[in-house]
């Protein structure tokens, strides 16, 4: 496998975390040292995602689902 890389690249490059309040997650998680990468932005459904970049060029997205 290559390095690790925090940029969008074909293949397995994340994992990701459901939240209830995805722009206060973002700016919490900035303000403990990520970095804000992409988003949020809305995609179907009213789900929004962002992805942010963890130490080690880890991606990290963070999924605010629409609830019905």
């Amino acid at each position: 496998m290559n390095p690790a890389a925090d940029d969008a690249h074909c293949g397995l490059e994340h994992f990701g975390f459901d939240t209830d309040d995805i722009d206060a997650d973002i700016k919490r998680l900035v303000n403990m040292g990520a970095v804000h990468k992409e988003g949020p932005i809305t995609v179907s459904s009213d789900m929004k995602i962002g992805y942010i970049a963890a130490p080690g060029g880890i991606r990290i997205e963070l999924i605010e689902p629409h609830l019905m």
